[in-house]
């Protein structure tokens, strides 16, 4: 999943990574998008501040309310369409970035060898409890344990 304000800061490395794998168009097309639909979230909180009143409305501030809410009703509408287009173009441009690098020929791959992990350490209480087996057991205590 692409991170949209990282895109943001650097819409220009975003491009030609996705470039890279064919993906640059839609990622023009998913900046477009996301413009518009910030654009219309700050209109939309905009008209929603300006319908909050304190108090009763007068007469003349009932109209221009109703004039707001048909307002606020349109870009709720145009909002919820551009945060559909969004999503299907982030979606896209980010099945996109896993189809090319899922193509990646293991040829291509480091063949470095993965470093084993070391085992696991038991716990404070697992730790206290192989202690006490070991000394009824008639085995001396792990020198490393000890110190912890």
């Amino acid at each position: 999943m692409i991170d949209l304000r990282a895109a943001r800061a650097d819409p220009e490395g975003f491009r030609g990574a996705l470039a890279r794998k064919g993906a640059a168009e839609a990622f023009d097309e998913l900046m477009q998008a996301d413009a518009r639909w910030r654009e219309l979230e700050t209109q939309a909180s905009e008209l929603r501040a300006e319908t909050k009143t304190s108090g009763k409305p007068s007469p003349e501030e009932l109209e221009r309310l109703k004039g707001l809410k048909g307002t606020l009703q349109q870009v709720e509408a145009e909002l919820e369409q551009a945060a559909e287009r969004r999503q299907e173009l982030l979606a896209r441009v980010s099945s996109s970035r896993q189809r090319a690098s899922a193509s990646i020929s293991p040829s291509k791959v480091s063949a470095a060898p993965l470093r084993a992990r070391a085992p696991r350490r038991p716990s404070g209480s697992a730790r206290a409890a192989l202690r006490l087996i070991n000394l009824s057991s008639g085995r001396r205590p792990d020198p490393r344990s000890a110190s912890e």
